[in-house]
């Protein structure tokens, strides 16, 4: 190699150029295309086997060998053993196979270069996991599976990562499957109203060369998938999953709730605070602890969710703490929480604390609520009466709804890659309300009713007055 050579090299890829242009040689068109971006902002929503999982860890080691002290390069999910799940064995692999001088630490979940400079993997779980992030200087940023993250990715993006970007003039990258449908945040950064402020990446396994390689590639493997399970080219799931198509798909979504339907910006013109409220409460401590608020319309029978709120790493009491301004708020006449995991504990913490003085004792949830498919008719049929809307004061519930998929085709399951715990809650305070009737109001009269009304009225009011005359005179003489 000439000097010249040696030194564009260098130029061109900084000390570890080597290392660099071995890596860049396993990976493909699309993968480096996505890596030598130079906005700041991108997204990748690529299809299954498309090559995202191998060339994201790849991208991540090659900023890493770059990065200074105290530099970060970051790998996140909704949580840390997500994103480890989704990277950590591939970082590893990259490392052994091109020889990296990056050290692991499991306990930290880090790797980190000879200057102190690293590859941080890092969980969402919970608003402080997010505001930590302010904390780092990134070199750049990587977020899987960005259709989980949908309560938290505006805040996330605007508000906390570009900031920590600033300093080093850092990437963020996110990379996701397309929701089951054309709508919430991950669609809007990809093909909706963000659309413009990120550059974007859209490829499918066909792309990939490395996939079933001398087997037929991806083109026989498509043609396998359809015919096992009876799909064609227009399949919603076939769409989604393989091309990485955003396409409305309402044979997986769990919820059938439309924005347009069932989603108010403020509270219905004739609401009170004086109809009966309820609350559902979904205890967790990793996974979020939700409180969800349903107000029911007695003269109508239609309820709305008019407040939902959710965190994680509460304790039983800060819980209760956060349960109790929601209930002295919304003057809440019951709660309901499932009993499972930590919700018994819990409640049994705040009834302690505060059942009593508020009057407002939490129970475990109504057993119908219990039988998630039959909850899920229930609420459902709710929607598609247009007996149930959201206001804007329960947003972390309508973002979980819009997007939140069935775990297969047989409609059993959730998904568990998504967050559920506002659907949850929203289901406990569902039930308890479900049969609540409207209450019953006097028949509107016709106008001959109204005028044989008053005509009697008039009478019985002239009888009175002539009877009173005769007391009168009967006394006089």
């Amino acid at each position: 190699m000439t000097d010249a050579i040696f030194d564009a090299c260098h130029a061109l890829y900084g000390p570890y150029w080597r290392s660099k242009v071995a890596i860049r040689s396993t990976m493909f068109r699309e993968q480096l295309d996505l890596h030598d971006d130079p906005a700041q902002f991108r997204e990748c929503h690529s299809g299954r086997r498309a090559g995202k999982s191998d060339g994201a860890p790849k991208s991540a080691c090659m900023d890493a060998l770059d990065a200074g002290l105290n530099e970060v390069v970051l790998i996140g999910a909704e949580t840390l053993k997500k994103a480890r799940q989704l990277h950590w064995a591939n970082v590893a692999a990259t490392v052994r196979r091109f020889a990296l001088p990056l050290v692991p630490n499991a306990s930290d979940a880090s790797w980190t270069n000879p200057v102190g400079g690293r590859i941080q993997f890092w969980g969402l779980n919970d608003s402080d996991a997010v505001e930590q992030i302010r904390g780092f200087e990134l070199r750049s940023a990587r977020f899987d599976e960005a259709a989980t993250l949908a309560p938290m990715l505006r805040r996330l993006v605007v508000d906390v990562v570009e900031p920590a970007l600033g300093n080093l003039g850092g990437t963020l990258t996110l990379y996701g499957t397309p929701s089951v449908t054309r709508a919430g945040p991950w669609f809007e950064i990809c093909e909706g109203a963000e659309k413009h402020k990120w550059t974007h990446h859209h490829w499918d396994a066909r792309a990939n060369p490395h996939f079933r390689a001398g087997r037929g590639g991806a083109e026989s493997w498509f043609a396998e998938t359809l015919a096992r399970n009876g799909w064609t080219w227009d399949s919603p799931t076939f769409q989604r999953e393989y091309l990485g198509k955003f396409v409305d798909d309402a044979t997986r979504r769990v919820v059938e709730y439309e924005r347009a339907k069932h989603f108010l910006p403020q509270l219905p013109a004739n609401y009170s605070a004086d109809w009966p409220h309820v609350a559902g409460a979904d205890y967790g401590y990793n996974d979020a602890f939700a409180t969800v608020v349903l107000a029911f319309d007695p003269d109508t029978a239609r309820k709305y969710f008019v407040h939902a709120e959710k965190a994680s790493h509460l304790t039983y009491d800060d819980a209760a703490d956060v349960l109790r301004r929601v209930i002295e708020r919304w003057r809440c006449s019951s709660v309901d929480c499932d009993p499972a995991g930590g919700g018994k504990p819990f409640y049994e913490t705040f009834n302690r604390k505060y059942g009593e003085e508020l009057g407002a004792r939490v129970q475990s949830a109504h057993k119908v609520a219990g039988s998630l498919v039959e909850s899920i008719r229930m609420q459902n049929t709710e929607l598609r009466c247009g007996r149930l809307f959201v206001c804007a004061g329960a947003e972390p519930l309508a973002e979980e709804w819009q997007v939140l998929p069935w775990r297969d085709d047989y409609h059993t399951e959730v998904s568990e890659s998504y967050p559920q715990d506002c659907f949850d809650a929203g289901r406990y305070a569902l039930m308890r309300m479900a049969t609540w009737p409207a209450r019953v109001r006097p028949p509107e009269e016709s106008e001959a009713e109204r005028l044989e009304r008053q005509l009697r009225e008039a009478a019985e009011q002239r009888a009175e007055r002539d009877v009173s005359q005769m007391g009168v005179l009967a006394e006089r003489f």
